[in-house]
């Protein structure tokens, strides 16, 4: 399958730079697995 020019290893770093934030990550993972209920928060990360 021909994806034509996109280069997937951009998407990954890409996508792991921006979960790179803890902010970002937690209130992914609240919101896909506690419906949204702040079980992990910022600070708990590291």
């Amino acid at each position: 399958m021909n994806k034509g020019n996109v280069k997937l290893e951009s998407k990954d770093d890409d996508i792991c730079q921006v979960l790179s934030d803890e902010e970002v990550f937690a209130d992914l993972f609240n919101g896909a697995l506690f419906n949204g209920l702040q079980v992990i928060r910022p600070e708990m990360l590291r």
